[in-house]
């Protein structure tokens, strides 16, 4: 099943931020037991995001997943497993994409992560 994020009320602008819409959309297929997350028509600002077991997050030729300029934006995690902080660049664990304990997970696509 494919699960678009302007489905889950992302919006293609550049400028809004959507996290949400794209973690709603990820959250859904995962819970359904998987799929694919299409990303497409357009540039859309997020922030920290978290792939799960069985999601194919698909971004399409003509979009762009762009990375938001606020590092507010990218939390920090405390509930890591397998990383050690004091070994990451500015010792932070933040990122723009997450993936831990998960399985099948992949991101395709000819769009680009700016």
């Amino acid at each position: 099943m494919t699960y678009h994020v302007k489905d889950f009320g992302a919006i293609s602008d550049g400028k809004t931020l959507n996290t949400k819409a794209i973690q709603k959309a990820i959250d859904t297929c995962f819970a359904q037991g998987g799929g694919q997350v299409l990303v497409e028509g357009g540039v859309y600002m997020f922030g920290t995001i978290v792939l799960r077991s069985n999601v194919e997050l698909h971004i399409a030729a003509n979009a762009t997943l762009l990375g938001s300029p606020r590092c507010e934006d990218y939390p920090e995690r405390t509930d890591v497993k397998h990383v050690e902080s004091s070994k990451l660049p500015r010792w932070r664990n933040a990122c723009y994409i997450y993936c831990e304990e998960s399985e099948n997970v992949s991101i395709t696509g000819m769009g680009k992560i700016d």
